[in-house]
């Protein structure tokens, strides 16, 4: 695989990653994520913050969501490539 494929992949997820913090029965911007997450996780303060209850939103519910998302997603696709090698059947074959 090539570095330009996998940095298109990763810009890809990052943006799903965003996406998935961001949409909700409240929308987020996603200005308001990377300020959330800065200050929270670096100490970064800003002229303008996002309000409190923006913040608990992203801190405290879609974040954890989010990360539990792209984790099981990683574990799902680790355990199906250890099927295919251990067991010499592709699986998710389209035949």
């Amino acid at each position: 695989m090539n570095a330009r494929r996998i940095g298109l992949m990763a810009v890809a997820c990052a943006a799903a990653f965003i996406l998935a913090v961001g949409l909700g029965s409240v929308f987020v911007a996603p200005a308001d994520i990377f300020k959330t997450l800065a200050f929270k996780l670096f100490g970064v303060s800003f002229e303008r913050m996002p309000a409190i209850n923006v913040a608990a939103i992203v801190w405290n519910l879609r974040l954890p969501r989010a990360i539990l998302a792209f984790l099981t997603g990683a574990a799902l696709a680790a355990s199906g490539a250890v099927m295919q090698s251990v067991l010499q059947n592709p699986l998710a074959s389209s035949f």
